[in-house]
């Protein structure tokens, strides 16, 4: 093996997500790269009955809105939320098979696309920043986990279940209490968890993107000062081509950094835009809960002027709360601005201007 050979080697150990491929493989959501050989139609037969399991769940949760409705806004809200979450995922599993192959690129580019970029100095580097990228995602998904794992033996429907599910049996009895409980498990586990395992593997293809730019920086850093220790008189008589060769490995670095770029953005545009209508549309569940506060303050306006006879002790809390329910419940992001039906309307696009004037 040669020099060059062993660094490209060691580049690819330091940069390898076999870590986050090998539970999305086992998921049946995205065939690992190094595996693809195998038998892709059995592979694609499992991912449509892991599919058709949460598509099933999506559909009891739809059930559940549309037969309970919004008597109970803690449960219209819950369940809305959850089925939101699951059909976003859906989403994402027939995005991830559309582009499975550029995902395989991308999880080998640091040794495909970087090789001939890359220096035995830049192996100390990969391995720092790869290291710092695992300790971040794995902690990320570890957290995944436990809170999945509280969620499921916390009962939130009256068969004791971790969801409000419409089920075609009686779940109260001990074989469809632990057939049920066997079916949320599978469904969180293959919904939340890979949600993020999927996540923490984008995060981790930007990182690797990153450390290239960092590896860029390095270079051009280290030719600059090479240049500047020489003496002035000397840069008129030195041979300038190794200069040129340099500056020009920087240069096709850059584009392939580019490249890859784009490629990760083709990959992820459409599902960032996704997660983002999900997550506006459950912080739009959430303020309809919370703007139904608002009607407190006409209630207790009624009680007042319905309330003559009363002692006014009585009716002097009944205008505390008046004036008091007259200032709305907030949920801020951060405490920077409220996320409230007033913040949204009023929010407008920012204006671009030109840059040269």
């Amino acid at each position: 093996m040669t020099a060059a050979e062993a660094t490209v080697g060691a580049a690819e150990a330091a940069s390898d997500l076999g870590y986050l491929l090998a539970p999305l493989h086992w998921t049946a959501i995205m065939r690992h790269p190094r595996s693809v050989a195998g038998s892709a139609l059995l592979f694609r037969l499992c991912t449509l009955v892991l599919a058709a399991i949460s598509l099933s769940f999506f559909c009891s949760e739809i059930a559940v809105v549309c037969r309970q409705g919004t008597a109970d806004l803690d449960v219209f809200t819950l369940t809305l939320s959850v089925s939101d979450t699951t059909g976003t995922w859906l989403v994402r599993l027939v995005h991830i098979a559309i582009r499975e192959h550029d995902f395989h690129r991308l999880a080998l580019q640091v040794g495909q696309d970087f090789a001939e970029f890359l220096s035995a100095d830049d192996v100390p580097v990969l391995l720092d920043q790869g290291r710092a990228a695992r300790r971040f995602t794995l902690t990320y998904i570890w957290f995944g986990i436990a809170a999945s794992a509280y969620w499921l033996v916390s009962p939130v429907s009256p068969e004791g279940l971790p969801f409000i599910l419409a089920l075609p049996y009686d779940a109260t009895t001990p074989l469809g209490y632990a057939v049920s409980w066997l079916y949320c498990t599978i469904v969180t586990v293959h919904v939340v968890v890979m949600t993020m395992v999927f996540d923490a593997f984008n995060v981790s293809l930007i990182a690797q993107l990153r450390m290239q730019l960092t590896l860029l920086n390095r270079k051009i850093i280290r030719v600059a000062k090479e240049n500047t220790s020489r003496p002035l008189d000397s840069l008129q008589s030195i041979d300038h081509r190794d200069l040129h060769y340099r500056l020009e490995k920087c240069v096709l670095h850059h584009q392939a950094i580019i490249r890859n770029a784009d490629l990760l953005e083709r990959c992820l545009g459409g599902m960032l835009l996704g997660q983002s209508l999900s997550i506006g549309a459950v912080a739009c569940f959430q303020m309809f809960q919370v703007a139904m506060s608002e009607n407190l303050a006409v209630a207790a306006y009624d009680a007042v002027t319905s309330l003559q006879g009363c002692p006014v002790s009585i009716k002097k809390s009944l205008l505390l709360m008046m004036h008091r329910a007259q200032r709305p419940l907030r949920i801020t992001a951060g405490g920077f601005f409220p996320l409230s039906r007033e913040s949204f309307v009023a929010t407008e696009m920012p204006s671009v201007e030109d840059p040269f004037g």
